[in-house]
């Protein structure tokens, strides 16, 4: 199937919902927070950030901070100015 043809996913009043097209089962699918568009889980801040695998990212819309996951916990980036 294509996302040419497969129909858009609408809730209880017919009214399109966010979602995106996968590859993987060849349909729209909603878009959630669990989500990974960019191979990166997205948050805020003030988001209790998810259970996490090593080398899973997790950038938080309203800081702009971006942590790993180093296989236990998140670790926040440091950028450094050189």
């Amino acid at each position: 199937m294509s996302y040419k043809t497969e129909e858009i996913l609408r809730d209880a009043k017919g009214n399109p919902i966010p979602q995106y097209y996968s590859t993987d089962t060849e349909r729209f699918e909603p878009l959630t927070d669990e989500i990974l568009l960019t191979n990166s889980i997205v948050g805020y801040s003030t988001d209790k950030k998810p259970n996490g695998k090593k080398g899973d990212s997790f950038i938080e819309l309203d800081t702009t901070d971006v942590y790993f996951h180093d296989g236990g916990v998140w670790v926040k980036f440091e950028f450094k100015d050189d």
